[in-house]
């Protein structure tokens, strides 16, 4: 990973950051970068939506808001376009009289690629592709991050390297793979909160509270998780060790591939997959 000090050596002082757009992973992202000791010093934080509303409340984090897309491009090298794909291209046609190749345009819209991105800011800067979630907020976010735009500098890969890889776990990934990775890890919190409300459930059909289901399951796939991360075993190799001859975890796994759960999992994540193709703006 990129360290601080190469970071400020490379910027000599810090870098202001813009964010144009605060809704739901706008917000997420800067709440991110807010509520980090080291990327708000390194990366002060400023933030342009059409909603007053939703600045207000980064401001209150320490975001300084802009008035505008313009005053942003102005004055941040390293912004995060956090818009939908149809709103992208007048975007960028709004901020590209006001960037140089020193600049960096972050997009965060499915489906638009680099050469799309290109055309829209007419290569006055250069342009990544990242693919968060959600999760960032509070902490624990994962980046599909595309670097293979040509005019990126080496200094600006670096940099943009730092700033996620303190927001999460970022993977490095070819263009033709940023559909695959947002049908999996992008809507990925919203399968494993899917997974959960039916887990809930579940417990209060059988006489729990639903405040002690919650904490039940929330608990039982944030451990699951970690032990997984922790110890490196296979999937399956931690599921087996769960998983008694004649007893009741086999009675429920065995229900559930009756039931075809686990093929319907990966139709689930397919179809997310073709959907993102759909928005693929060439």
């Amino acid at each position: 990973m990129t360290t601080t000090t190469e970071v400020t050596n490379t910027a000599n002082a810090a870098l202001p950051l813009g964010l144009i757009g605060c809704g739901n992973m706008g917000s997420a992202l800067a709440r991110g970068i807010l509520n980090n000791a080291t990327l708000s010093k390194h990366f002060p934080l400023l933030v342009y939506d059409r909603n007053p509303e939703k600045m207000a409340a980064l401001q209150e984090l320490g975001a300084a808001p802009c008035f505008s897309m313009q005053e942003v491009a102005e004055k941040s090298q390293y912004m995060i376009l956090a818009v939908k794909p149809a709103q992208m291209f007048g975007v960028l046609q709004t901020i590209k009289a006001y960037v140089t190749m020193e600049h960096v345009a972050i997009s965060l819209a499915v489906g638009v690629t680099i050469a799309a991105l290109d055309r829209g800011v007419e290569r006055a800067c250069a342009v990544v592709r990242l693919m968060p979630n959600t999760l960032v907020a509070a902490g624990h976010g994962h980046f599909g991050l595309c670097l293979d735009d040509p005019d990126l500098q080496d200094k600006q890969k670096k940099i943009v390297r730092y700033l996620f890889a303190y927001l999460g776990e970022v993977v490095e990934l070819p263009e033709n793979k940023m559909n695959a990775y947002g049908a999996l890890a992008g809507c990925g919190p919203a399968y494993m909160y899917y997974m959960a409300e039916g887990l809930v459930d579940a417990g209060v059909n059988m006489g729990l509270s639903r405040a002690a289901a919650r904490g039940i399951v929330l608990s039982l796939m944030e451990g699951s998780a970690l032990l997984a991360k922790q110890t490196g075993q296979h999937i399956s190799i931690l599921r087996e060790e769960v998983t008694s001859p004649g007893g009741t975890t086999i009675a429920a796994t065995t229900s559930f591939d009756t039931a075809g759960v686990r093929g319907q999992l990966i139709q689930g994540v397919l179809a997310a997959f073709e959907k993102g193709k759909e928005f693929e703006q060439n």
